[in-house]
């Protein structure tokens, strides 16, 4: 959305089709991280990429990035770039939480769902839960302090993710469209089971 030059959230829109594929990025992760995939993707397709608040170019958030706000502004940047429902989401990681909220959101604006080794909502409650190594919490609350200080990611998704994913479950029932979820082999360390 440019607004007087103002950026709110950078995106890329490409290709020239009524069929409409948008990328959801992982946690932190610019829309460049789709770059490799979207030269596949054939011009018949509008593409839409784009970074959340205080991702790469995007203006840094001012509230608190639960769920729900970002399903909004997703929800407006669509209208913005003029993008015509339904569309297939194509989600990586914590992307896929936003695209599960935003399916039972705006159900009409979704054809299909590709999620890409996503976080599942009951996933995020256990790793929450549980108690990583003493090492790598003084590791994570350490670089949480830091980051604080400096205040880039101070409204994060991250810090209100199980709001997030509260809102989900009070959300209604997931839609019926087609649901594609492709998951990698390796555990990633420290990272419960």
């Amino acid at each position: 959305m440019d607004n007087n030059h103002n950026i709110e959230l950078e995106y890329k829109l490409t290709g020239n089709g009524t069929n409409t594929i948008i990328f959801l990025n992982g946690f932190r992760m610019e829309l460049d991280s789709w770059e490799k995939v979207l030269k596949d993707i054939p011009l018949d397709h509008s593409v839409l990429v784009f970074n959340r608040r205080g991702i790469g170019k995007s203006s840094k958030a001012s509230t608190k990035q639960t769920g729900e706000v970002v399903v909004k502004e997703i929800h407006r940047l669509l209208s913005v770039v003029k993008i015509t429902p339904p569309c297939l989401f194509v989600a990586h990681s914590l992307g896929g939480v936003f695209a599960n909220l935003y399916a039972r959101t705006y159900p009409e604006d979704v054809l299909g769902l590709v999620l890409v080794d996503s976080t599942h909502p009951d996933e995020i409650v256990k790793m929450k839960a549980s108690k990583p190594p003493f090492i790598v919490r003084l590791i994570n609350d350490t670089l949480k302090a830091i980051e604080k200080i400096f205040d880039k990611f101070k409204y994060s998704e991250d810090e209100c993710i199980l709001e997030t994913v509260e809102q989900i479950n009070h959300s209604g029932l997931f839609p019926r469209v087609p649901v594609v979820v492709i998951s990698g082999e390796k555990k990633i360390p420290f990272i419960s089971e």
